[in-house]
């Protein structure tokens, strides 16, 4: 049984990632499935709605994967499961600075946890890679020497202004049972501290493996030339044809798997890639400049 190739996407929330996976979702042989750290909390304890419309429980993908995790490692509760994700992510500084190596205990289950996981979702879809728009650096510290699955990263980094602004507004989603809730809030001034941790924590993982950085401002700018040069860096068997179509700027957005992820995950429609702006003229200035101070005037 051939690895699935697993392309996870790190960087800051509200960075555009699920733009991102929307895109690559529509390629051949492609199946994006959403922030996949979040299987056990979003997923099975609160049952989030997937983008294609069933809630997590009811979707027939969801349901195979957790049976073969199940079968995996029997005797093992989701709680449990979902516990021992929640104390690797409050440790993640220290996983970051020791992977690839010396990772045991709990991170080692998590990590062949997360193999099934991958694997079961590449035969469940056919998929020949299966991308995770993630983002966290501790889940990629994980997987990074996993042997049963073919790991490769792309660090997607955007203007930290436009990222402290999109974090500072209000925005619902869909969250536990299918309820509508607001998406948390965070001030510019803790936005650019964690985007300046944040960068530092996924670039320390770059002389691990198979890594690239795409800008996403240039993405959306040019997404057919940027794409193209992201999947020649990474060896990704994405065909010219489905880089091509998106010289228009848009796509179909089609129903996924994504529990997680920016609400926009549930529409499915055609879209037009474009940056949000908006920040430009809206932000305070005194708001973009705390940001540049914090994370360096040549940001």
């Amino acid at each position: 049984m051939p690895r699935p190739i697993v392309l996870l996407i790190a960087g800051m929330g509200r960075s555009g990632s699920t733009l991102l996976g929307d895109v690559l979702d529509t390629f051949d042989g492609v199946t994006a499935v959403g922030e996949l750290h979040h299987i056990w909390g979003r997923g099975a304890d609160e049952n989030w709605r997937c983008g294609d419309g069933p809630l997590f429980w009811d979707h027939p993908v969801w349901q195979r994967v957790v049976a073969a995790v199940e079968a995996s490692e029997p005797g093992t509760t989701l709680r449990e499961r979902a516990t021992r994700a929640d104390d690797l992510r409050k440790d993640r500084r220290k996983l970051v600075r020791k992977a690839p190596d010396g990772i045991s205990g709990a991170a080692l289950a998590y990590r062949a946890e997360f193999e099934v996981i991958f694997q079961t979702l590449a035969d469940a879809t056919n998929a020949k890679v299966i991308v995770d728009t993630g983002k966290v650096p501790f889940h990629a510290a994980m997987m990074q020497s996993a042997t049963g699955i073919d790991f490769r990263m792309l660090h997607l980094v955007r203007d930290p202004c436009a990222v402290a602004f999109a974090r500072s507004r209000a925005k619902p989603t869909i969250g536990r049972s299918g309820q509508v809730r607001q998406m948390r809030r965070f001030s510019p001034l803790m936005t650019a501290l964690r985007w300046a941790r944040r960068q530092y924590e996924v670039q320390s993982l770059s002389a691990h493996g198979e890594f690239a950085t795409l800008s996403y401002e240039a993405f959306c700018k040019f997404p057919a030339h940027s794409l193209r040069a992201v999947c020649d860096a990474l060896d990704l068997p994405v065909k010219d044809t489905d880089l091509d179509r998106l010289m228009s700027a848009q796509f179909i957005r089609r129903p996924g798997l994504a529990f997680s992820g920016n609400p926009n995950r549930l529409s499915a429609s055609m879209t037009r890639i474009t940056s949000d702006g908006r920040w430009c003229a809206k932000m305070p200035w005194y708001n973009k400049a705390l940001v540049r101070v914090v994370n360096g005037a040549g940001t």
